[in-house]
């Protein structure tokens, strides 16, 4: 990781534990601020579900790393999206991942779709329960 940072001279952060590889480590940051790392990063690499889809939110190039605790939840989400491309399951995989850019269109559309839907259900659900005394 360290390597193909420096090989394109970006700075690593680590957020939320400490590594020897990472040029900044910030333990416990305010959301705001973690949002913040996030939103302005040029690539994540990730195990979390959060920083999964904050990326996908921020419309980030990322990678995600799959740990057992997570991963059927991650893989899932990653399979409705169609991005199983951006699993790294070994460290030799991340320069396969890092020089391949997500279209993020067809992302995007589909969220839009499952917004409207999610919307809708609690709208609906609001409403039917204001009929109930």
């Amino acid at each position: 990781m360290k390597v193909l940072s420096r090989n394109k001279g970006l700075k690593t952060v680590s957020i939320g534990k400490k590594f020897d590889w990472a040029d900044l480590n910030i333990i416990s940051p305010s959301p705001f601020s973690w949002m913040g790392y996030v939103k302005n990063a040029d690539f994540i690499f990730t195990c979390m579900y959060h920083g999964l889809l904050f990326s996908i939110k921020f419309n980030k190039q990322f990678a995600m790393f799959l740990i057992p605790e997570r991963e059927n939840k991650c893989l899932d989400f990653l399979k409705r999206i169609d991005l199983t491309s951006r699993v790294v399951r070994k460290v030799e995989d991340m320069n396969i991942v890092f020089g391949s850019q997500i279209d993020y269109s067809p992302i995007n559309d589909f969220l839009k779709r499952e917004r409207k839907i999610s919307v809708s259900f609690l709208l609906s659900s609001l409403d039917s329960g204001q009929n109930i005394h």
